[in-house]
């Protein structure tokens, strides 16, 4: 029996990284994931006033890391999620989405996001490829 690539296997686990301000439409993704057959996990990432971000972040990894894809959600205010790109790619495979009313950090500019603010089926569909590719 032939072997799959690894390079086009099913996410195990998907974690869906998104501010509180943005869940409805995470859950929405969730849901759009949990169809496709992926399990997902929704976890917040909010730092708030006082918190040192890095170390916030950091924290916040050692969840993720169980994931095989980290898909980040960042909201306008999106420092954190710049170091989550770079602190979790150390990891695992990390996907940026942009949700509607985000802003993607400029730490991404080099990386297509899956747009959900501008179509959110296609951006989906964007999304489930690149899932499957591991990439």
């Amino acid at each position: 029996m032939k072997q799959e690539s690894p390079a086009f296997r099913r996410a195990e686990e998907v974690n869906v990284v998104h501010s509180s301000a943005d869940a409805d439409p995470a859950e929405r993704l969730a849901r759009d994931l949990r169809a496709a057959g992926h399990r997902v996990r929704l976890d917040t990432l909010d730092v708030r006033p006082g918190d040192l971000t890095t170390r916030t972040v950091d924290r916040k990894i050692v969840g993720w890391v169980g994931g095989d894809i980290l898909i980040l959600c960042p909201p306008r205010d999106s420092h954190a999620y710049a170091h989550a790109w770079e602190a979790a790619g150390r990891h695992m495979t990390v996907l940026p989405v942009l949700l509607p009313g985000g802003r993607l950090p400029a730490v991404y500019a080099d990386v297509k996001a899956a747009d959900l603010a501008a179509d959110w089926d296609h951006g989906v569909t964007m999304l489930l490829t690149a899932i499957k590719r591991g990439r």
